[in-house]
């Protein structure tokens, strides 16, 4: 999948949300995929640990893709995306290895936030009103 990649290498996984045109915002696909992954890493113990980062510099993520969302509103994408996302949140919050999220520019997500680790540049840019408990200060 192109909007999102996995590597491992030498016992860390990498991730990388790859749709900076988009913010890196999450889509269903990307949710499933990353979800995959987290329950093989798991139970991998040659995996250590998992550092995720998104491309480009303007976000690590801005949450869920609300134009996605939006387009496929009379069908049963949003239900299946929350379902999943949901999903995903509550694996990230449990996960039993360290999930580093570095977060630059746009972090609104729980890909972001369900961690133990927050390690920011200088330039995190919470949405107003959503996170404003992340700052670089």
């Amino acid at each position: 999948m192109d909007d999102i990649e996995f590597v491992v290498r030498d016992g860390i996984a990498r991730v990388v949300l790859n749709r900076p045109d988009a913010l890196n915002a999450l889509t269903l696909e990307m949710a499933q995929a990353l979800d995959g992954k987290l329950r093989e890493w798991e139970g991998d113990a040659s995996v250590q640990c998992v550092l995720a980062r998104g491309q480009g510099s303007r976000a690590f993520c801005a949450g869920g893709d609300i134009r996605k969302l939006y387009d496929e509103r009379a069908g049963d994408y949003p239900r299946r995306f929350y379902r999943t996302e949901y999903r995903l949140n509550a694996r990230l919050h449990r996960f039993p290895k360290p999930y580093i999220a570095f977060m630059d520019g746009i972090a609104n997500t729980v890909v972001s936030l369900a961690t133990r680790w927050l390690p920011c540049t200088d330039t995190p840019t919470p949405p107003p009103m959503t996170m404003p408990l992340i700052s670089a200060t």
